[in-house]
């Protein structure tokens, strides 16, 4: 018999079936891209920290051998003034360097990001009052609310930073000093600065203004004659930026996506193997009516895998078009309040997606050759009861 069997027919009269079927595939990918959604916030977080921001603003300090001199005889205080005149000098030979667009050296102060998984304290500077608004024209940010800092440790904020921390214009952030806020800035960057006329030092560095992308600081430095281990420095630059950010976040959070991954396949090739066999089940008498009424098997196996192929593909659609709506929401009521960063789009998830349905169709061809090997015709199937 030529005629091609119907697969809509069956879909037809099995909607509840079908639709156990459609949802369960559909839920464990909507839980899958989720997952990688929610981890991926970190890594976007701190991909901004650790990368784009210091295409902005860089932090140098250097160990004491770089600069030649020889600190064996000096005291604890004299050794320290020591250090802090060869930085002040240090930051102004930096301004030689090709993309530097200035250089300021003095106190700095960190303010810690939380993302959804892990958190990372941003260093920022504490500058005269006279540079406060250069550093701002820096950035491109504008105060929005508040005033700017008129004393020392006074300090600003961005929008997203008062977000992430819960901030209100007057808390108090502790650390090697106490910081005062007392103005929010507008802009989507982690932006933090503050005032310090005081000319003492407690956490000093040279913040570094770069109004071209320098990636390698360290690699300035030593043409410019200091030498040094890099391991012995403070380089807050985009190469050291990369490798905290592969080190302490892509990597970890790659290694749990994966183990996230296997599991949700192992569960999901369990799932519909267990659906799928109950169907089979329940189905052997229709196909050995096919049989009978002259269907052959290769035609009763095609109708099969259309079937499947419209299941499949209706879960992928509807999980993706679920997916799209939960990420704008999760952005919206969540990730933005929080002051972090997201991506909607991961290419290589879906793409991961496409091959577990591809690995999956094929695990189920087992049972269905298994079950249309095992066809039979009524009339063999009443020999058998007759006998």
């Amino acid at each position: 018999m030529g005629q091609k069997l119907s697969a809509m027919t069956y879909i037809k009269n099995n909607k509840r079936k079908v639709s156990v079927l459609i949802v369960s595939m559909a839920m464990c990918l909507v839980l899958f891209y989720l997952t990688q959604f929610l981890l991926g916030v970190s890594t976007e977080t701190f991909r901004v920290i650790l990368q784009e921001q210091r295409e902005k603003v860089q932090f140098v300090w250097l160990p004491s051998y770089a600069f030649e001199e020889d600190f064996s005889q000096m005291s604890d205080n004299e050794y320290w003034q020591w250090q802090y005149q060869a930085h002040e000098e240090l930051s102004e030979e930096m301004k030689k360097i090709e993309g530097v667009k200035t250089t300021y050296f003095g106190n700095t102060f960190s303010v810690k990001v939380s993302a959804v998984i892990g958190q990372y304290y941003i260093e920022a500077p504490l500058l005269p009052q006279t540079e406060i608004e250069n550093y701002m024209e820096h950035w491109g940010v504008k105060l929005v609310e508040g005033e700017m800092p008129k004393k020392e440790n006074d300090i600003l904020l961005s929008v997203n930073m008062m977000k992430n921390g819960s901030y209100q214009i007057g808390d108090v952030i502790e650390g090697i000093s106490d910081y005062t806020i007392v103005g929010v800035v507008d802009g989507d960057d982690y932006f933090a600065c503050g005032m310090d006329d005081s000319g003492a030092y407690e956490n000093p560095a040279v913040c570094v203004l770069t109004d071209v992308r320098i990636e390698d600081m360290a690699k300035e430095l030593h043409e410019l004659g200091y030498h040094f281990d890099e391991e012995d420095a403070y380089i807050a630059d985009i190469k050291s930026g990369a490798e905290s950010l592969e080190a302490d976040v892509t990597g970890p959070i790659e290694f749990s996506s994966r183990l996230i991954y296997v599991a949700i396949v192992c569960v999901l090739s369990i799932l519909v193997l267990i659906v799928y066999m109950s169907y089979l089940r329940d189905r052997r008498n229709e196909w050995c009516l096919y049989s009978s009424i002259g269907f052959s098997r290769k035609a009763i196996y095609a109708s099969v895998m259309r079937e499947l192929v419209f299941t499949f593909c209706v879960a992928f659609i509807g999980a993706y078009l679920l997916i799209a709506v939960s990420v704008v929401v999760f952005d919206h009521t969540l990730i933005y309040e929080m002051g972090l960063r997201c991506r909607y789009l991961y290419l290589d998830l879906i793409g991961e997606n496409i091959c577990l349905y591809v690995v999956l169709l094929g695990i189920l061809q087992i049972p269905i050759r298994f079950a249309l090997y095992k066809i039979q015709t009524i009339d063999v199937m009443d020999d058998e009861l007759n006998a």
